[in-house]
């Protein structure tokens, strides 16, 4: 439940793209010295532990931590010692080859002797560091195995039923046990002489943090309201999607969350509650978070201005009835939050537990399965057949039968005691679709904003893109909302770490090490020689070539031979800055020609064709031609094909 505040708050504050820090190594240019003796004690400890598959959760995190950090350590040394293997043998081939002594001086041979020791010298430490990397590599993932086959087990636990009345008097009485122990501090605080006298001394600042907590709930909105709908007029956006979606954002979440964290800092500096404080300083602002951030997305998704991916279709009596049930999600969110609190210390499998958290349980499946409902229906009033849904319907489609399937498989789960299986369907259910809904509003207000931007550069000239930025800017969102919905289903911080950092370390694929950065720099390095390229092309038809004796179809000849020039350059020149070996793509290209030369004849053909055109130009553009039954004008000759015009300008 936790992730609540991570969904709403850091992807908010301009997190959304998930980058992992990658992990620190050397302190300085030179690699970490792998001690092999060190090694070998810790992949035989952990090969020990392994076997004997009784060390506890947290002892097999530290190993794998340990075996991580060596990983790295060892990733780290190998990449400068393959640049120095590299280089030396390159030394040695320019040397001549060592088969070859016949006539080679004394100082040549000597000096390929001596890097030839070298060589063999930087080879040992780089063999090392290979093996650290596969031996720490396989250890890890059998660490993995087994904390993964632990987390499968545990979720098919079985407890006692909570419908069994059995255990329902140990349930309520370690409820009414916790309100009574809380009950209970505040009193013996309140009676404490020396207490009194604190709390007289911090009465100030706890009235002031009160306060302040107050005006943030209330009149602190208000005005905020007011600000943001003025600046709103100023742009000129007051109705848009943009404007509604961040001013409710800001009115409906961020202040109040604020006001709640405010009042939770005087409580604790108030310093009421001693052994439960934490229910107060760390559960409080996440039921703040659920309730206010569902009031929001409610507010947002179901209101008379909907986002994209829900236009309106039915009619407000619907809306009320959907914004109902996320704020009523939030709220279920939310007493789930206390019972886990006040439950603390009780094993998830007992009767108290089950008992206890069946109510919310079953709470939250109705919610979930209402929502699925209602997400139905939308999606059932706009087509008349399947084959009339578009990709937003197909995929609200989706997410209706998911939340319905998952909301009566937990309630099921539930009853038969599975109790974290059935909390891991209801509860992470219902935080993916809030992830979903806040990714799909900010989709919303970012490309609102962009398309905005777009047309008011054009000065209102430009094509309508809302469509395309809408898509791409979904694209976006979604991706980086990944990492999150992974942890919402039970991904851990360090498994999404080495994902990011098996990233950034490359995937073989053929023969070729494939890294973020490399194809980062492909991109790059092909954009800007495209950008450059048609740069050229627009100085050359409309500056440079104009002013020379050629012909116009000999300017447009030589404007498109220098576009494809520079494509076929660009991405020549991306490849290799990549790191991209170019003698694996030739063979490739060769082996694609026995293709070409057998099926796409007819384009070879007609390539071959455009380029003889280009060159001796037997026809230019303007000429009247006849060809194939067809006579016409030549408006563009490009290398694939010609484009005619005839008399009724078809």
């Amino acid at each position: 439940m936790h992730l609540l505040s991570n969904m709403f708050l850091a992807l908010a504050a301009a997190a959304f793209l998930w980058l992992p820090a990658p992990v620190a190594t050397a302190q300085s240019g030179q690699p970490d010295t792998l001690k092999i003796e060190e090694w070998e004690r810790l992949a035989n400890r952990a090969e020990r532990v392994i076997e004997a598959a009784a060390a506890s959760d947290s002892a097999l995190l530290i190993l794998r931590s340990e075996l991580q950090d060596w990983r790295d350590r060892a990733l780290a040394a190998r990449e400068p010692l393959t640049q120095e293997v590299s280089e030396l043998e390159s030394r040695i081939g320019a040397l001549g080859s060592g088969d070859d002594t016949v006539g080679v001086p004394d100082e040549i041979e000597a000096r390929r002797s001596e890097l030839s020791d070298r060589l063999a010298q930087v080879r040992a430490p780089l063999l090392l560091a290979e093996e650290i990397v596969v031996w720490s590599d396989a250890l890890i993932g059998r660490v993995d195995a087994i904390l993964q086959e632990r987390r499968e087990s545990r979720l098919f636990r079985s407890g006692t039923s909570p419908l069994n009345p059995a255990s329902w008097p140990a349930a309520v009485a370690h409820l009414s046990g916790q309100f009574g122990d809380l009950r209970q501090e505040v009193a013996e605080s309140l009676s404490s002489a020396a207490h009194r006298q604190v709390l007289r001394q911090r009465l100030p600042g706890i009235a002031a943090l009160s306060l302040l907590g107050f005006l943030l709930l209330t009149v602190a909105r208000r005005w905020a309201d007011r600000m943001t709908h003025r600046a709103w007029d100023r742009l000129g956006v007051t109705d848009s999607v943009a404007a509604l979606g961040a001013s409710g954002f800001l009115v409906g979440f961020l202040l109040p969350v604020a006001g709640v964290q405010v009042l939770v800092e005087a409580a604790v500096l108030a310093d009421l509650l001693l052994l439960n404080a934490d229910i107060v300083e760390l559960t409080v602002p996440k039921m703040a978070v659920a309730v206010f951030g569902a009031s929001w997305l409610g507010t947002a998704i179901f209101s008379g201005r909907r986002v994209p991916a829900l236009p309106d279709r039915l009619n407000s009596g619907w809306s009320a009835s959907c914004r109902l049930i996320v704020y009523v999600a939030g709220w279920v969110l939310a007493v789930r939050l206390l019972a886990d609190s006040m439950l603390h210390g009780v094993g998830e499998l007992s009767a108290e537990a089950g008992a206890a958290g069946f109510p919310t349980l079953a709470a939250g499946s109705a919610v979930l399965f209402l929502l699925g409902r209602r997400l139905s229906e939308h999606v059932a009033a706009g087509a008349e057949g399947p084959a009339d849904r578009g990709v937003a319907d197909l995929a609200v489609a989706a997410f209706s039968f998911a939340a319905r399937a998952t909301a009566a498989a937990g309630l099921i789960a539930g009853v038969a005691g599975l109790f974290i299986l059935a909390r891991a369907l209801v509860f992470s259910s219902m935080l993916t679709l809030a992830l979903i809904g806040f990714v799909i509003v900010l989709q919303a207000v970012v490309s609102n904003l962009v398309s905005s931007a777009i047309r008011r550069a054009g000065g209102g000239t430009t094509r309508d893109r809302s469509g395309l930025v809408y898509v791409s800017t979904g694209i976006v969102l979604f991706a980086a909302a990944l990492p999150e919905l992974a942890v919402i289903w039970g991904a851990t911080d360090k498994e999404l770490s080495d994902i990011w950092t098996q990233l950034l370390n490359g995937v073989q694929i053929g023969g070729q090490q494939f890294t973020f950065y490399s194809l980062l720099t492909l991109v790059a390095v092909f954009a800007a020689g495209y950008a450059g390229t048609r740069l050229v092309q627009r100085i050359l038809a409309g500056s440079v070539l104009p002013d020379t004796d050629l012909d116009v179809g000999t300017q447009r000849a030589v404007t498109t031979g220098v576009g494809y020039v520079g494509v076929i350059l660009a991405i020549v020149v991306g490849i290799s800055a990549a790191g991209l070996d170019l003698t694996n793509l030739a063979i490739v290209a060769g082996a694609l020609s026995v293709g070409i030369g057998f099926g796409l004849q007819a384009v070879v053909s007609n390539f071959v064709s455009g380029i003889i055109l280009l060159i001796e130009r037997p026809i230019n553009v303007g000429d009247w031609i006849q060809t194939g039954g067809v006579s016409g004008t030549v408006k563009r000759i490009s290398v694939r094909s010609t484009v005619i015009e005839t008399f009724d300008r078809a």
